[in-house]
Order: C-alpha cells, then structure tokens, then sequence
C-alpha cells in the first residue's frame, strides 16, 4: 500500500494506515516475539519516522491490542457468518473454525502475540477477556446445540472450547506463509480435525484434502 494516496478521504487513508502499522507490527511480533520487538523496526520496515508511527499508536502495548482485537473481530464475523449459512451444529462450528483459522493465517499471518496477551496491562486485559468471553460463549452454545442434536458427544462445553481455542491459538507458533499448504486448505483440515474430535461416529478420511483421499499426487 502506498503510504501516501492524497486521491482517497482523510478517514479511510487513517484507517489503512494503522492497519498496515498493525499488520507489520504482527510481523514483527511472529520474528521476535513481543518483548524482542521495539517500534524503530515497525517504522523502519514502512519507511516512516517513529514520530509519524505514534501518530496511529499510543504505544506497542496498544499495538499488541490490537492484533489481538483483530482476531476477535476475525472471530465474531465467523461465527456471523456461520450462522448466515447455516446447518447443524457440527457444519456450523466447522464454517466457525475454518473462517477463523482463514482469517488469523491471512489478515495477520499467524500472529504469535495471540500466545503472549500476559503482556498486557491489567485495563487492557480485563478488555480482552470481555471480548473474547463472547466469541467463547458463542462456540459453547453451538456445542451445545451439538449435545442436543446428537451430532456431538455428551462433554463439558467449557473445556471442549478451551480445548478447541488452545489447538487455533498454537497456530502461530509453527504456521508460515510460505509454507506447503496455502491458508484456506490448512483452514479446512484443521476445522475438520477439530469437528471430528465431538462428532459422534466420524467419518474416515474426513481430515486430507480430496486430491489425498483420492491418492493423487500432492
């Protein structure tokens, strides 16, 4: 993204802005982890002064926020989405999951800071958790609705999304971008690996992709 586009209105060059300063933020984050990164090499890696960084930024803890706060909003447009398309509780819960892991691989690329929100000072912690106690309640009620269908197996919904949530989250300690499988084939395998672990009576060979079950080639 160009960092100058005079052409385009005050808000929504803002609003790129910060996204590209988040976006690289994240970057940075996955190579050095939160506490190895510090704001010169954000601003370096866009070509612009630290002061013009602050400018969209309080600080790096904000930074941090914010790529977790992206990852909820990733989260909650999936389960919207989800329940947009519909199906039962298992379809759902895998659109879910397979929306999220697209989301999380593609807008901020396997974000490793999704494993260090400890890093956060109490105000901005208890604001995390109250955001993500919602898309948390969102996953249990679909578990739920599962349990009542009989198309999952009778489980402490709590546990099953901790479960659930922990196995995404890892995500960022071993996904890269440029590796064998591209974000919406890995979100599909992983959404089914996850679904099958409540689904009573599985379905074998549920969990390759289709040229693998058919025994092509990769």
């Amino acid at each position: 993204m160009p960092w100058k586009e005079p052409s385009k209105a005050r808000e929504r060059i803002a609003a790129e802005k910060r996204g590209a300063i988040i976006r690289e933020a994240a970057r940075a984050f996955n190579r050095r982890g939160y506490h190895g990164t510090n704001l010169d090499e954000v601003a370096e890696r866009l070509g612009i002064t630290k002061p013009a960084l602050y400018y969209y930024v309080k600080d790096k803890e904000s930074l941090l926020l914010a790529c977790h706060e992206i990852a909820i909003e990733i989260a909650m447009e999936a389960v919207a989405r989800a329940n947009r398309q519909g199906g039962g509780a298992d379809e759902r819960l895998g659109n879910v999951l397979h929306h999220y892991v697209r989301g999380l691989t593609d807008d901020l690329r396997g974000c490793v800071v999704l494993m260090e929100e400890g890093a956060l000072g109490p105000a901005n912690l208890r604001r995390l958790k109250r955001q993500r106690d919602v898309y948390e309640g969102a996953l249990r009620e679909i578990v739920r609705d599962g349990m009542a269908e009989g198309v999952f197996v009778r489980c402490d919904e709590k546990v099953a999304v901790f479960v659930i949530l922990g196995a995404v989250n890892w995500i960022s300690k071993w996904y890269a971008a440029d590796g064998p499988r591209g974000s919406e084939e890995l979100a599909g395998m992983i959404s089914a690996q996850l679904v099958r672990g409540l689904r009573i009576g599985p379905t074998e060979g549920a969990l390759l992709p289709d040229s693998e079950r058919r025994g092509e080639a990769v």
